[in-house]
């Protein structure tokens, strides 16, 4: 193949950069720091699924990110937005543990029947926590059921966790107002990753960017780091893409529009669509020698998923009314929040990454709907001593109350 030079001068969506950070794990990351391991309960690696259960794992959370997209646009109005999907995925499926009914369904509908498979090594960690108010109150095989997640016996001490965990990249900040709360989930994920090939601090500039502010495009100059490496690239449908390595088989995927004016959402759209497609054809191309230039990034979002579960079809788990949590405990319970809040930091080092993904489970402030039970046709009767011996005192039918003439 014949060598090529390409300038990325301008680039992508920062959804697309926490996706790569998250999606893109080689099978080759399989080591698993001491400190990590005495913080997390054992997962699966990838290494450990076969090539079709890996390619189908894959295909599933592209198709899951690539349908969230949209509803996510709507809550930056910056443009600029960090997601970490796995998060997302793993509580709602401690959700469906505990769910029956139309609200598995749909949950199962969305996230399929089998929990996505996390990875803990020295580069990408999950970490799952779970708060009880009354674990008196919570049914036995639901705790046991929730095998990976470390039980936190205050909110406090769950902060507390996910600082540490983070290394205070996202602060723990549940509110003290959450301990009356019957059930607590979240999803701790952090990422920190060394560039195979470091960027030299010298080659770091003041460089042009065209940034995409809603339907107009503004020129302004940001801290730009600069290098030259072979590395996997390709072109297709006005889009190009390259892969910046990480150590250890990861890799930051960078996809654009040639066209400097356009915003991010056809890249997005590129990389996800026909089941993470183009994802795969890139790490599985030929590399080519780029020129790349990427500006230096410290960004922070976060996100309200109720809104975006609703929209995907997830309702019943989120109302008060249709909620069916009940093999979870023996009194009612919905999802009144679930939220996620993400940082990024990309520099001449490498880059750091953290996503805590929480759901809070309540009970009902809305008194149930009474059952509609009005006797106005037919019914039959009976009156009945209730304790023992227990006997049917009288028993009947009613067809006309009289309205009907012999």
């Amino acid at each position: 193949m014949k060598t090529r030079k390409k300038h990325l001068a301008h680039w992508l969506t920062l959804a697309v950069l926490g996706i790569s950070l998250s999606a893109c794990v080689s099978t080759q990351a399989k080591s698993q720091s001491a400190d990590t391991q005495s913080k997390l309960s054992p997962t699966d690696t990838p290494s450990q699924l076969s090539p079709e259960e890996n390619a189908a794992q894959f295909a599933a959370q592209s198709q899951r990110l690539h349908a969230m997209l949209p509803e996510l646009r709507k809550q930056q109005p910056t443009g600029d937005f960090l997601v970490s999907e796995t998060g997302i995925s793993k509580l709602l499926h401690a959700a469906s543990l505990g769910a029956e009914g139309e609200t598995l369904t749909q949950i199962r509908r969305f996230i399929g029947d089998k929990p996505i498979v996390q990875v803990n090594d020295s580069i990408y960690t999950n970490a799952n926590l779970v708060y009880f108010a009354d674990q008196r109150a919570i049914n036995k095989s639901y705790i046991k059921a929730l095998s990976d997640f470390v039980i936190e016996k205050t909110i406090k001490a769950m902060n507390a966790k996910i600082t540490k965990l983070t290394k205070g990249l996202v602060e723990g900040d549940l509110s003290s107002e959450l301990a009356k709360e019957p059930v607590i989930l979240v999803n701790v994920m952090a990422f920190e990753g060394k560039w195979l090939s470091p960027f030299r601090v010298a080659n770091t500039k003041n460089k042009t960017f065209n940034a995409r502010c809603g339907a107009q495009t503004q020129v302004g100059k940001v801290p730009t780091m600069h290098t030259r490496l072979k590395t996997h690239y390709i072109a297709s449908e006005g889009i190009h893409a390259v892969s910046v390595p990480f150590v250890k088989g990861y890799h930051l995927l960078l996809a654009m529009s040639k066209d400097k004016t356009a915003s991010a959402t056809a890249a997005s759209d590129w990389l996800l669509r026909n089941k993470g497609k183009h994802i795969n054809y890139l790490l599985g191309n030929s590399r080519e020698r780029v020129d790349l230039a990427l500006p230096k990034l410290a960004l922070t979002s976060g996100f309200n998923l109720v809104p975006v579960m609703r929209a995907l079809g997830v309702t019943d788990l989120f109302s008060q009314r249709r909620a069916n949590l009940s093999k979870i405990s023996g009194s009612p319970l919905y999802v009144s929040q679930f939220k996620q809040d993400a940082k990024l930091i990309v520099n001449e080092k490498g880059a750091k990454a953290a996503a805590v993904t929480k759901m809070v489970l309540s009970t009902p402030s809305l008194p149930r709907r009474p059952v509609a039970f009005h006797v106005d046709h037919p019914f039959a009767f009976a009156i009945v001593r209730a304790d023992n011996p227990r006997q049917i005192v009288l028993a009947g039918e009613i067809n006309s109350l009289g309205i009907c003439k012999p």
